[in-house]
């Protein structure tokens, strides 16, 4: 009894060793694997999605995924923006309708080529305009996608395409620079961005719930109330390990670590409000 107690207890011993020794990212993968039935969506870096190929059903070209228009207050991917082979508009996607295909090599659409050609176009003299709701609710019409905000007109109040908030610039609330933004995280499925990457001078990053960032009063420059001493004892993220912050119990924590409400669990925390 003496000696299979302590070879159980050397085992345990060993098993603790490798932990220690193995790096935090492989723990962090072994954990994901592990815990395959609690995470909170289907994240991709949208880096790898915004330019991508547009495949139907079928796996037949239909174009490129030239952009998504994402709302940070909210949370939310409102559309995505699509360019047709033999076409030269732009057209509006639902989001809810895209799946990512595997291995980062751009996005399945459950539509046709025809259908997509006669959504909603996407106007590039009104950019500026990108988050008005009757728009965004018309392009969720089109695609008989059920609408989550309260639809009595107005625009969201921070919309940015991904391909420009990549390498803005993030001030805090004294002015000064803290970071640039460098990716964001998002769940094509869901419809959801449950994180931004903030990259530091210092080149650490680290992902952060999407509305802790505001629009300040120019409508141009992103501000946060975060200051040094979260980011520093804040949980680094490692660009392409996105699976990492799929975990249900990490991305508990960061929102936790920020003062944020999980959307993830149970109520709602990012309540929208299309205004």
């Amino acid at each position: 009894m003496k000696r299979m107690l302590k070879l159980q207890m050397a085992v345990s011993m060993s098993a603790l060793l490798i932990a220690t020794l193995l790096p935090v990212s492989v723990v962090a993968r072994t954990n994901v694997v592990n815990n395959a039935g609690q995470r909170i969506g289907m994240l991709e870096e949208a880096k790898s999605l915004v330019g991508s190929d547009l495949k139907d059903s079928k796996n037949q070209s239909l174009g490129k995924l030239d952009d998504l228009v994402v709302d940070l207050e909210s949370g939310r991917i409102l559309y995505g923006i699509a360019s047709v082979s033999g076409a030269s508009d732009h057209f509006a996607i639902a989001p809810t309708i895209l799946v990512p295909q595997a291995g980062g090599k751009g996005a399945t659409v459950s539509v046709d080529k025809a259908k997509l050609s006669a959504a909603p176009k996407i106007d590039a003299n009104r950019e500026n305009q990108l988050g008005d709701s009757a728009f965004v609710g018309q392009v969720f019409q089109y695609y008989g996608v059920p609408t989550w905000w309260d639809q009595n007109g107005g625009s969201f109040n921070n919309v940015h395409k991904v391909s420009t908030l990549s390498g803005q610039t993030v001030k805090n609330v004294s002015n000064t620079d803290i970071g640039k933004l460098d990716d964001v995280i998002v769940d094509l499925r869901a419809g959801r961005i449950p994180f931004v990457i903030l990259t530091t001078s210092a080149n650490a990053s680290y992902a952060i719930p999407p509305n802790a960032f505001t629009l300040a009063a120019d409508k141009q420059t992103l501000t946060t109330g975060l200051d040094q001493n979260a980011l520093t004892s804040a949980p680094r993220y490692t660009k392409g390990n996105v699976q990492v912050l799929a975990n249900r119990g990490t991305a508990t924590a960061i929102y936790t670590h920020y003062g944020k409400q999980a959307y993830f669990n149970g109520p709602e925390g990012l309540s929208p409000t299309g205004r």
